[in-house]
């Protein structure tokens, strides 16, 4: 999709677990798109394995972002 729209698709990278980054990526998009968005995808997530003994904090982590 991205080559089809050429020079209209606009990656933007940020670490979305962060709000602080989710909303300047928002921010920064809109900016460049001038106030106009027609389509936007939250590709987040995280190839963490789950098991019995996951530690809490990879587990919080994971539920942040996605």
């Amino acid at each position: 999709m991205a080559r089809e729209l050429g020079e209209a698709a606009i990656p933007i990278a940020a670490d979305l677990s962060r709000t602080d980054e989710g909303r300047a990526a928002g921010q920064g998009s809109a900016r460049r798109r001038r106030g106009r968005i027609d389509i936007l995808v939250n590709n987040a997530g995280q190839p963490a394995w789950a098991s019995e003994s996951l530690p809490e904090a990879d587990y919080r982590y994971t539920m942040d972002l996605n």
